[in-house]
């Protein structure tokens, strides 16, 4: 399995090295423009505040969109962070053996003293490496600008933010890598409907405070239980980390089971 990983990533680690940069490049980008917000921040909050509330909704989940939180928490951590996420653990997630099956190497890997358990846990492991790789590399951007421009968030609900992004985006990739270990015409459509799950839940997310039939519906997604503001207020909620680590679980073992059972060639 050990082999499985280095191989793995040594495979992709250009790809990684270039989400890293491109993460790092958007949320200094983000950053650097609060300095020229931050002296206006009471006047900007009133303009924002006669926005409809289904609209601002869409836009960050706190009410104080210009002070040094609220700006973190809507610019970085409601919008550049869990869809880099996303999309990086999507994409990974279908690609983890979804690639060896369209180049048709998959066959060679398990003609060796390999069985598919190992090689889908060691492929699993090595995209979860990769995912936390980049959420550390997101947490030092965010703690190192916050210093200079000078936001003065703390660095503990920052790490938990970071790391509740990445569990949001973790609970897509392992869906995308459950529909792609089903086979059939599920795995060439896996990033399509991790996608559609995606943007479905934030959509539901964001508007289930105006539209309260919508909060049923949303509660089933992991959109509902992303609350970044709130985790930079040092507000912490168990259903959170629980309801995105079940997801991660469950569609692991799901994939587990499915890529057991089934022909490679389907």
């Amino acid at each position: 399995m050990i082999t499985i990983i280095r191989w793995t990533l040594w495979q992709r680690r250009w790809s990684l090295m270039w989400w890293a940069i491109g993460m790092v490049g958007m949320i200094a980008l983000e950053l650097g423009f609060y300095p020229s917000f931050r002296d206006q921040a009471g006047q900007l909050n009133q303009v924002f505040d006669q926005i409809p509330a289904a609209a601002r909704s869409f836009i960050s989940d706190s009410s104080d969109f210009f002070s040094p939180t609220g700006y973190l928490a809507s610019r970085v951590f409601a919008l550049v962070l869990p869809i880099l996420f996303t999309i990086f653990a999507i994409s990974l997630g279908s690609s983890l053996l979804g690639r060896d099956e369209r180049d048709g190497t998959i066959e060679l890997l398990l003609s060796r003293p390999l069985s598919r358990s190992k090689l889908l846990a060691g492929r699993a492991l090595t995209g979860l490496m990769m995912l936390t790789l980049l959420a550390l590399l997101g947490l030092a951007a965010v703690i190192s600008l916050d210093a200079l421009v000078n936001l003065h968030v703390a660095p503990g609900p920052v790490a938990a933010a970071v790391a509740m992004s990445a569990l949001l985006g973790l609970s897509f990739g392992t869906i995308a890598l459950l529909i792609t270990c089903m086979g059939g015409p599920a795995r060439v459509a896996s990033v399509g409907i991790a996608t559609f799950l995606a943007f479905a839940g934030y959509i539901l997310a964001s508007l289930e405070s105006t539209v309260h039939w919508l909060v049923w519906p949303a509660r089933l997604l992991p959109f509902h239980y992303y609350h970044p503001s709130e985790l930079l207020h040092n507000a912490y909620h168990w259903q959170g980390p629980v309801f995105m680590g079940g997801v991660v679980v469950i569609g692991y073992l799901l994939a587990w089971a499915a890529f057991r059972r089934r022909d490679i060639g389907a």
